[in-house]
């Protein structure tokens, strides 16, 4: 007998066998079908999380020090080689993984739960409220986003909390924007209307109408957001505000006395470069096939 069920107001479904799988299932089975950057995308960053997840398994102890390896090229016993204190490039890479994984869920995941609280807000509200927290967002994008982040970690104490709470505000001030839009079109429909007809409260509105059918675009968002902030780590890392040493981190590894042997020792600076610019390609590539797939007016326009 065949299983069925009343989806939720635009939220689309698969039927396999009498069951209904999750929409963004269908998604990614798409994506893989039409979208092969994308799919690309996807491989790079489930890889990512792979080496993030299982570091300790795949790689050894980041700190470790060998005085009698120093400079060593890649080879089958180190193969990033190591750096001027014996460290193997190899372990820290992987190691670096985690960290900027952490960093950048846990600043997508924390923005993006305050950029959707701040644009339900003011779209369900609007008036003063509304119109106070986009002159304020209009105030904070005219402020350069670097200048913002060295000011910020001048202040704070450097490390990967630091990094998260600054990241984290940026993108809920960037992000609110597309939440706000996306509640506005959401409210238009007519199945809210009726929703409230029937004496729905604000609250149930946004849990069971709003929130699930905003998700698209804030998916997109925080893929998109997510090679950001990585790129961002890296950065503010490489100047020396980011993660303090030892910790692996991968901006970290190109700054600092690697600079000084990056004519000697190129692979020093070369592996942990190539692991930034994989992960943003990945990230931006998974990210841009999202939003072809889920805007219906982007929908076989590549």
């Amino acid at each position: 007998m065949a299983i069925t069920a009343r989806p939720a107001p635009g939220e689309p479904v698969i039927h396999l066998h009498g069951r209904q799988l999750p929409w963004l299932l269908e998604v990614h089975r798409s994506m893989f079908r039409t979208k092969p950057l994308g799919a690309f995308g996807a491989a790079l960053v489930l890889l990512l999380v792979f080496a993030a997840v299982f570091a300790d398994l795949i790689a050894g102890d980041p700190t470790d020090t060998n005085l009698r390896s120093i400079l060593q090229s890649p080879s089958t016993e180190h193969w990033f080689g190591t750096d001027m204190i014996g460290r193997d490039i190899f372990d820290r890479v992987v190691h670096g993984a985690r960290v900027s994984i952490t960093v950048g869920v846990g600043a997508v995941g924390l923005g993006t739960m305050v950029a959707i609280v701040m644009g339900t807000l003011g779209a369900m509200r609007g008036g003063v409220l509304d119109i106070v927290i986009q002159r304020f967002v209009d105030a904070w994008i005219a402020i350069p986003w670097l200048v913002f982040l060295l000011a910020a970690m001048t202040i704070l104490q450097p490390g990967v909390g630091s990094i998260i709470l600054v990241l984290a505000l940026g993108i809920s001030f960037n992000n609110s924007r597309v939440v706000r839009g996306a509640v506005l079109s959401v409210m238009a429909q007519p199945y809210l209307e009726a929703a409230r007809s029937l004496g729905a409260t604000d609250g149930r509105l946004i849990v069971k109408h709003i929130v699930p059918n905003i998700m698209a675009p804030v998916i997109v968002v925080a893929t998109l957001g997510l090679g950001n902030v990585i790129l961002a780590e890296a950065a503010l890392s490489f100047l020396g505000f980011g993660i303090p040493p030892p910790t692996p981190a991968w901006g970290g590894m190109l700054s600092g006395t690697a600079r000084d042997y990056m004519y000697i020792a190129p692979w020093m600076m070369i592996f942990p470069g190539i692991a930034i610019t994989l992960t943003v390609f990945g990230f931006n590539m998974y990210g841009d096939a999202l939003r072809d797939l889920l805007d219906p007016r982007l929908r076989g326009s590549r």
